[in-house]
């Protein structure tokens, strides 16, 4: 077993230097290294209270930080907030707010230029296909990556899907 509080308290602040954890992330990790759960308790109280651990904050810079970056849609960002233990109303706020409605084909298209590269969107329909698959498992939402699919298939009917 762990020491005392004294204990948990620098082994939470040694975890929060390291990066933004939720409450949940630190009192499991806090449970793990052998901390009462009273010990955890008074600690995560602490923190709240000096708000070192603030659930709402980092849902909302990490969403944000997640749209900006391009790399992954809306659905992705919710689930990786559900999985580091923000609550489900929190996590979809921030979402909503990171990812409003208006700028879903703006993002989409970043994301489309990010994965393409240097060679641009592919010109044949797998090479698209491949590539609205893999903005599906980033998270954005189906129906947009299919409207871009179809945006981006050749306007010409010249037989490359033969």
């Amino acid at each position: 077993m762990a020491g005392d509080a004294g204990d948990a308290w620098r082994d939470a602040l040694r975890m929060l230097a390291a990066r933004p954890l939720t409450e949940r992330e630190v009192r499991r990790r806090l449970a793990r290294r052998g901390h009462a759960p009273r010990e955890v308790e008074e600690v995560l109280r602490r923190l709240a209270e000096l708000r070192f651990v603030d659930d709402e904050r980092l849902a909302y810079n990490l969403a944000q930080r997640r749209a900006e970056e391009a790399r992954r849609g809306p659905r992705r960002v919710r689930e990786e907030l559900l999985r580091r233990g923000v609550p489900a109303e929190l996590a979809e706020r921030a979402v909503r707010n990171a990812f409003p409605s208006g700028t879903e084909e703006e993002l989409l298209a970043r994301a489309v230029r990010r994965l393409a590269g240097r060679g641009g969107v592919p010109g044949d329909r797998r090479g698209r296909e491949r590539l609205a698959r893999r903005l599906i498992r980033r998270g954005f939402p189906t129906e947009a990556v299919l409207r871009w699919l179809e945006s981006a298939a050749p306007q010409e009917g010249g037989g490359e899907d033969v």
